[in-house]
């Protein structure tokens, strides 16, 4: 669902979609006056069947650096270092 979204609105595939276009996008409708937005609500569809709005490590495609860092390290990168992540506080 998100992924159609996305490369309707973007009118191209949803991998070919650069991040920074994306985030300039946000900045412009964020910042316009003239222009309504509407947004749906979306915390309880399921992003591995509909697909997300943000980057996910998935195995299905690869991450940009940018993305990577956005994403974190994954909770078995964190088991395998030995690192307990403490709960934000």
């Amino acid at each position: 669902m998100a992924d159609s979204f996305k490369a309707d609105y973007f009118n191209m595939p949803v991998h070919m979609v650069p991040t920074e276009l994306v985030e300039k996008e946000f900045w412009r409708l964020v910042n316009s006056i003239e222009e309504d937005v509407t947004v749906e609500y979306g915390a309880d569809i399921h992003s591995k069947e509909f697909g997300s709005g943000f980057p996910i490590s998935d195995g299905k495609r690869k991450l940009s650096p940018e993305e990577e860092v956005r994403v974190g390290p994954t909770s078995e990168a964190l088991g395998a270092s030995g690192v307990t992540p403490s709960p934000p506080g």
